[in-house]
């Protein structure tokens, strides 16, 4: 892992997989490739998505889910988080609900300015994942809204961007150069951390 502290509401960590896990990763977004579903609810935003806890009702179920929740709070990732200044940061160890979802930016693919900080969430997340050898998109780019600037974050490989969810961001849009397949395109893992009162750990809409 390779952190850089943004500022006290945004990290980075590059290299947050190790190879193994990433290829592992690769092979568990390659099997949801078909289940990712077409956004329709916001006519200014596009992308294709999976909510993975609409599909299975366990982490073991699923190669992505237990992956991503072994590594979101292993002592590592925890380590690094506690080094930032703000309320989310610091009680990141707190935290016992994670939100998993894979989403795809195909040609066009966007989402608009928005914030997150609903339903108990207190942090959102990006690791975006390159499926293909060489990067096959552009655009694409996170822009995030802290302390009065507007912070542009260049989404790489196994990037791991993690900042506090009332910040207002949004993702420029994608331009592809193979448009029939969009797993060739912006391809994330991504979703929220934080507390709900019940013993359920897991997002499920």
């Amino acid at each position: 892992m390779n952190p850089t502290i943004i500022n006290d509401d945004i990290l980075i960590i590059d290299d947050f997989l190790n190879e193994d896990e990433l290829r592992m990763l690769k092979y568990g977004i390659y099997t949801e490739k078909h289940e990712l579903q077409l956004n329709t609810k916001h006519k200014t935003t596009r992308f294709n998505r999976l909510y993975l806890y609409d599909k299975y009702r366990t982490d073991d179920q699923s190669l992505i889910l237990t992956m991503i929740r072994a590594k979101m709070f292993s002592l590592e990732t925890v380590k690094q988080m506690k080094k930032l200044g703000s309320f989310p940061f610091q009680t990141y160890n707190l935290f016992n609900w994670l939100e998993v979802q894979l989403t795809a930016y195909g040609e066009g693919g966007n989402y608009h300015w928005h914030i997150d900080n609903n339903d108990g969430r207190q942090m959102s997340y990006i690791l975006p994942v390159q499926m293909t050898k060489e990067q096959m998109w552009s655009g694409g780019n996170l822009h995030v809204i802290a302390k009065g600037k507007d912070i542009t974050i260049i989404p790489k490989n196994n990037r791991l961007i993690i900042f506090s969810a009332h910040l207002n961001h949004k993702v420029d849009s994608v331009t592809l150069k193979d448009k029939e397949d969009i797993l060739s395109g912006r391809v994330v893992i991504n979703g929220h951390v934080g507390v709900h009162a019940s013993k359920e750990t897991r997002k499920r809409r």
